[in-house]
């Protein structure tokens, strides 16, 4: 379920991230380049994790709890709805809110040693199901509420896949 609700509002931002920005007055093509520079950044900050966690092993689900967090963080700032802490958030959201699929993965192939194949798949079902639903849900909640409010859920579903992924982590295997 955390993995799930992890990366459902991530996923989000690939589908919308341009329309919403250029709905809080952006221009088209400084909207299409932050989403391209955010993607930059999230794949700098995917890389640099890796490497961190090859080189201190201090890598977990305590991490993937902290991104997350500051994530939803990101998520608050594109709902604020004004063209500069739309940047920041947008930022925010898509290096720290989308950088953890690695270190779960890794995370959880650590924990659960004698069977990490099917560990893996597992947490990946939840990883794809939230692909795939998140921005399908995104689009229709947008067109009732707006971009910003659900911006907003997206933020918040980011918060209970943080504390879904911290009870699952101390849970008994």
């Amino acid at each position: 379920m955390g993995a799930a609700l992890a990366s459902a509002g991530p996923n989000s931002l690939g589908a919308y991230l341009v329309a919403s920005a250029v709905d809080v007055g952006i221009a088209e093509g400084a909207a299409g380049a932050l989403s391209a520079a955010g993607s930059a950044l999230c794949l700098v900050v995917r890389v640099a994790l890796g490497h961190r966690a090859d080189r201190r092993r201090d890598y977990g689900f305590s991490t993937m709890v902290a991104l997350l967090v500051t994530g939803a963080a990101g998520f608050a700032l594109l709902a604020v709805g004004e063209p500069a802490p739309f940047v920041a958030g947008a930022f925010v959201a898509f290096a720290f809110g989308w950088g953890w699929p690695g270190l779960f993965n890794l995370a959880v192939v650590d924990l659960h040693r004698e069977a990490p194949g099917a560990a893996s798949g597992i947490s990946q079902t939840g990883i794809y199901v939230g692909a795939a639903m998140g921005p399908a849900a995104y689009g229709l909640l947008s067109s009732e509420i707006g971009y910003a409010a659900t911006w907003g859920v997206a933020g918040g579903l980011s918060l209970v896949a943080a504390a879904a992924v911290a009870y699952a982590a101390r849970a008994p295997k």
